[in-house]
């Protein structure tokens, strides 16, 4: 079977598409969702009906818990938060419970797939070193773990595990403003990162648009 994986599209609608036409070229079998479905992003409800649509496992990310209640916004920062209230104020009642319904954590075979870490996934531990990564592939014995969350696209190797960090759909991290998805094919188990370009002046004034914090606007563009 060959997979996409994407996280992370944080309610941005013009990274999605981009994304998914770019997964359409390579005829996956299935996509995989790592979570954070909303929040940033100013197409929230557009963003949750595309997902659904066109991804066949879909997880929940610790932004996902914020909007619908499960998380506590008191761990956001500042922008964060009032994106939060934003889209929780957008969103309709049967998006919520959508969003309320999703698992932490999916496993096929040698696959693991969360969104933040394996390793109690729902205090959502940002793994951004070795050492982290190490830690994290210790309490698994699945051969490749996928996460997000971090939104820096990276693969760490340790013995004969790896974990796959895909990046981020909506709001990369790591200096390069394309959007983010991973394929893997179960037979090679070889991931591949594959960076996306999308009409980011588009989603820009989208969220500007819609009132919310100016840098969450800047920072697609700089692609941090």
């Amino acid at each position: 079977m060959r997979r996409a994986v994407i996280s992370d599209v944080h309610g941005n609608l013009h990274a999605l598409k981009a994304v998914l036409d770019s997964v359409d070229r390579y005829s996956p079998d299935q996509i995989v969702s790592l979570g954070d479905t909303v929040g940033y992003g100013a197409h929230p409800s557009e963003c949750i009906a595309l997902v659904r649509q066109r991804c066949g496992i879909v997880l929940a990310g610790n932004h996902d818990w914020g909007v619908c209640g499960r998380q506590s916004l008191v761990w956001f920062n500042p922008y964060a938060r009032e994106a939060a209230l934003w889209t929780r104020e957008k969103l309709d009642p049967t998006e919520i419970q959508w969003l309320d319904s999703l698992p932490l954590a999916h496993r096929d075979g040698e696959l693991l797939f969360v969104h933040a870490s394996p390793l109690e996934p729902e205090n959502w531990e940002y793994i951004d070193s070795l050492m982290s990564a190490e830690r994290a592939l210790e309490s698994v014995d699945a051969r490749i773990v996928f996460i997000g969350h971090s939104h820096c696209a990276e693969i760490y190797r340790v013995n004969e595990q790896m974990l796959v960090n895909v990046g981020s759909v909506g709001q990369p991290r790591d200096g390069d403003p394309r959007a983010r998805w991973c394929l893997v094919d179960d037979k090679t188990m070889r991931p591949e990162l594959i960076a996306v370009d999308y009409d980011i002046r588009g989603a820009m004034e989208a969220i500007h648009a819609a009132g919310l914090p100016e840098m969450l606007a800047e920072r697609l563009e700089a692609g941090w």
